[in-house]
């Protein structure tokens, strides 16, 4: 079975996203764990009713040793329903550069790598100011440049230039509303090594 990860700041477009995701893949077996940093889930709410096997972490980052254990007993948990495809979705608050570590303790699970959301309004400022913001668009190998659309064509450009000279590992696609081409999934390499 194989997992993906899904991150990106608080606002950027993860659960619209999610749902996206939920409703391309719908003959799949999909199996989804969400984390929030808080205690009130909503985004688990809103994905429930999708059709997707669901857990939940709350309360503190799935990479964090505060919460590692619980995000363990998720994967293992969700590792015997058999679902086709794992889909998580790290906290807005989480820094997930530990991922290869937790999932190289699942060798039945294949990692097919990170996509990471950035609301183009505020990605600058996110960066400059989140130290988990650079530590989450380093371990992505796509980046969608969300909301492009609410940016002049120009910034878009712009921003997509700076996101590909800090992140070269990472393809940068401008996008609106969380849309995406699905080929751009199927084409994913999960990064070989972390810098």
């Amino acid at each position: 079975m194989e997992l993906l990860l899904v991150t990106g700041f608080l606002g950027a477009g993860k659960t619209t996203f999610l749902g996206r995701l939920l409703s391309l893949w719908k003959d799949r077996r999909l199996a989804l764990i969400v984390n929030e940093f808080g205690q009130a889930n909503v985004d688990g709410k809103l994905l429930s009713d999708l059709g997707a096997s669901l857990r939940e972490v709350t309360g503190g980052s799935i990479f964090c040793s505060c919460r590692m254990d619980q995000f363990q007993a998720a994967l293992t948990d969700t590792i015997q329903k058999s679902p086709d495809m794992i889909l998580v979705e790290a906290s807005g608050l989480s820094d997930p550069t530990a991922v290869r570590k937790v999932l190289a303790g699942f060798p039945g699970i294949a990692y097919k790598g990170c996509v990471a959301l950035c609301d183009a309004n505020r990605i600058e400022k996110t960066l400059a100011t989140v130290r988990v913001c650079p530590k989450q668009l380093a371990v992505s190998d796509l980046i969608l440049l969300n909301k492009a659309d609410l940016v002049t064509e120009e910034e878009a450009d712009r921003l997509t230039g700076l996101l590909a000279a800090r992140f070269p590992r990472a393809r940068i696609r401008k996008t609106e509303q969380a849309g995406f081409d699905p080929d751009w999934l199927e084409n994913m390499t999960a990064q070989a090594t972390l810098t």
